[in-house]
């Protein structure tokens, strides 16, 4: 359902507001929330949507590795979870359990093995009562996906097509690393130019968000949708 919001009076105070403080310098804004509450994951949308991103050969080298350690993570989580609940002896694959606990990396061996752990039942009840644990939302899109990044060009190629590019930069979204010290991206947006600043979410980390609260326009604290009925990442034992 689309819905349609019409620019009230107050929306056109703001933009001129703006407009008028972009002639004067730049639109500064602070992300802040919770670890894992998506800041990051905004902070990437907008330089893949107003930045001229494109990544480089190093970039994809780095993201893999963070996509790898995600998917091999959050299946080890699973799989631990699994044996909590008391549900690994009805698994079928244990083979590919076995091969899973000593995996630091990703191949198409072991990708084939994540294949048949994520289609077992038991598995997929784990999943479900995910609510109950740590793990991360888009593991299940790596899972979905495990047969392509598994291979062995994934961003490993001579050259991309637009459709590659595309797919990565999808990928790129998905991945998943703890955000540490601070990020700045600069953006120019509708001719007014934008200062966005990404802090870590993680408790250990908001004493760094203290020195930005007097120097920035704008403060956008990001929540998760899914957040209510999940635990923080430090205790699990805490609603977020």
């Amino acid at each position: 359902m689309n819905l349609f919001v019409p620019e009230t009076s107050d929306d056109k105070y703001l933009q001129n507001i703006l407009k008028g403080r972009a002639q004067e310098h730049t639109i500064k804004l602070l992300l802040l929330g919770i670890g894992e509450s998506g800041k990051s994951t905004l902070f990437k949308q907008l330089k893949i949507l107003y930045g001229d991103y494109e990544m480089s050969d190093s970039e994809m080298e780095e993201v893999r590795s963070v996509i790898f350690s995600n998917i091999v993570d959050n299946m080890q989580i699973l799989l631990a979870q699994c044996n909590e609940f008391g549900l690994s002896g009805e698994l079928i694959h244990t083979d590919a359990w076995k091969m899973l606990r000593r995996a630091a990396t990703i191949d198409e061996e072991i990708g084939a093995a994540i294949t048949s752990l994520w289609s077992e039942t038991k598995i997929q009840e784990t999943w479900n009562r995910r609510s109950e644990f740590f793990v991360l939302d888009s593991a299940a899109y790596f899972f979905d996906n495990i047969a392509r990044i598994s291979a062995p060009d994934y961003m490993n190629k001579c050259s991309y097509s637009d459709q590659d590019k595309k797919q990565y930069q999808q990928d790129f979204l998905y991945a998943r690393t703890q955000t540490k010290n601070v990020h700045v991206e600069r953006l120019k947006i509708n001719d007014i130019r934008f200062e966005f600043i990404d802090v870590g979410g993680q408790k250990s980390e908001r004493r760094r968000w203290i020195p930005f609260f007097g120097h920035v326009t704008v403060v956008l604290f990001v929540v998760s949708l899914s957040d209510f009925d999940t635990a923080v990442p430090e205790n699990p034992g805490i609603n977020r």
